[in-house]
């Protein structure tokens, strides 16, 4: 048997004797706080509860159409959030309640006049069903593991010189010679083959499985990443015989303060790169460890490539280029008698006369045109009497500059610190086996769910922020996910509803997690 009471929100106009009832919760438009007549009501509603026991309250919190969907699905989970924190206290400690922030998707009204019927928030409770319904419930749907991970990226390099590695997210890598060691402890040179694995979206993350746990508590992560070197089919070591340097790009300028943590693959194997993804890595069983390392966080700066030939001509300054207009050139030519071109790695007269061309294309590109008359020296070497090169300067963002001995799992985090926690429970009606993750999207948090027989759970996560409640697996082809966006107190169960979604629209699913 299913009990349905709705709380219809306050407008300052008068209810007709038809809408209204002892029991009615006002709100004023836009507001999430209740009037002191509503609070009045609130110990009739709980008595009433009390009346009808339910292991489960289901509170829905409605809108008007006025606000974007984002907004009002806010709104809607801030006015059932009110109400069970004025009910929680009135009712026997094991009634658990399930808040969902409806918006304006289910109204009782079209008409702009009766909008007032819209702002409400509505009660379910179900009794128990009879043990010869109970027997007609279908069982429910057993899905796996379902997981997406980034494309692997392979860059040959030569560990008998620096390497300079970027990645398609922005992760920059500077080897220094000596740096690498196989598995035997002998020092690695020649030609080899660094892997890559870049993990900075939201939905990169959850689609992985990531998480941002650590022995300490929740991480706030600015990104993570997994590298490794191989040669031929050998896997150098994890342990550098120098710190590598790493940049990372800065997503979220508030995060700062930030440091260095691994995460060593579960039986020391090859992580994501190895098994074709990070399910296969058995790492989420393990939390990120700090190395004591930190971030610093550079100024943008411009990324000029290296040219093996390039002379040694004076650069524009930084502050030259910033008051340089888009499609301004700036031109230099090397001072005579004798431009310098380095020759293996030594100042040699090779070059009659040089010239350097920088156009500012826009506020983060430059265009540069080299344009060199070789002596003799300079045709027999590069067997030309003039070059002419066209290279692409990026101006780069501030990034998370910092240094590892270790290559593995990377995570760019700061510890968060919330004194005030609560347990929060998650259900999957119909599903079981599904991987429920929780993002908290104000401090660009992870955290994955642990089982706990017919629900799931999260220890200790920061009471009264809003989470972004993801849940998914699979059967046979078929993909299942759902998402539920809640704000978290004390005995709260949220409800996740799963469905049917073709692969291919997840990624645009998940997009919207920013």
């Amino acid at each position: 048997m299913r009990f349905l009471l709705t709380l219809i929100a306050f407008v300052p106009l008068a209810l007709s004797a038809q809408s209204a009832s002892p029991d009615t919760l006002y709100f004023a438009p836009g507001s999430d706080q209740l009037s002191p007549e509503a609070r009045k009501a609130i110990p009739r509603i709980a008595a009433w509860l009390r009346q009808h026991p339910a292991a489960t309250i289901y509170i829905d919190g409605h809108t008007d159409p006025t606000g974007s969907d984002s907004l009002n699905g806010e709104l809607g989970v801030g006015r059932a959030t009110v109400v069970w924190a004025q009910l929680q206290p009135l009712l026997p400690k094991d009634v658990n309640a399930t808040l969902t922030g409806m918006g304006a998707h289910r109204p009782l009204t079209r008409d702009p006049k009766q909008y007032r019927l819209n702002r409400r928030v509505e009660i379910r409770i179900e009794a128990a069903a009879p043990a010869a319904a109970a027997a007609t419930t279908p069982p429910p749907v057993e899905l796996s593991t379902f997981r997406r991970d980034v494309p692997l990226q392979q860059f040959p390099i030569d560990l008998s010189d620096t390497v300079r590695v970027r990645g398609a997210g922005g992760t920059f890598f500077m080897i220094p010679p000596g740096a690498l060691q196989d598995k035997t402890g002998q020092l690695a040179r020649g030609a080899a083959m660094l892997l890559l694995r870049e993990y900075y979206r939201p939905d990169e993350i959850l689609l992985a499985g990531l998480n941002s746990n650590s022995e300490q508590g929740l991480l706030q992560s600015g990104g993570m990443f997994y590298f490794t070197v191989v040669q031929g089919a050998d896997t150098l070591s994890e342990q550098t015989r120098k710190p590598v340097d790493v940049r990372m790009p800065v997503r979220y300028p508030e995060l700062t303060g930030m440091s260095v943590y691994t995460l060593a693959a579960a039986g020391g194997g090859a992580g994501p790169l190895a098994g074709g993804g990070v399910s296969d890595s058995g790492m989420l069983q393990r939390a990120w460890r700090p190395t004591m390392r930190p971030f610093r966080v550079s100024r943008p700066y411009w990324d000029w490539p290296r040219v093996e030939w390039a002379a040694e001509i004076e650069r524009p300054s930084n502050e030259t280029l910033a008051k340089l207009a888009p499609g301004a050139v700036i031109t230099s030519e090397a001072a005579p008698p004798n431009p310098l071109i380095r020759l293996n790695r030594k100042p040699r007269p090779a070059a009659r006369s040089l010239t350097m061309q920088v156009r500012k294309v826009s506020d983060t590109s430059l265009s540069v045109r080299y344009e060199v008359k070789m002596r003799r020296r300079g045709l027999r070497r590069f067997g030309t009497r003039e070059r002419d090169t066209l290279i692409r300067v990026p101006q780069r963002q501030a990034e998370y500059v910092g240094q590892t001995s270790t290559l593995n799992w990377i995570n760019c985090d700061r510890f968060y610190n919330y004194p005030d926690k609560a347990d929060l429970y998650v259900q999957t009606p119909g599903f079981k086996g599904a991987e429920v993750l929780a993002y908290f999207p104000s401090v660009h948090a992870f955290m994955p769910a642990e089982f706990f027989g017919d629900r799931y759970g999260f220890r200790s996560v920061p009471r009264g922020m809003k989470v972004v409640l993801v849940a998914m697996g699979k059967k046979g082809e078929a993909v299942y996910w759902g998402r539920s966006d809640v704000h978290i107190v004390q005995g709260l169960v949220a409800e996740v509803k799963l469905g049917t979604l073709p692969a291919s629209d997840i990624d645009a699913a998940l997009g919207a997690l920013e």
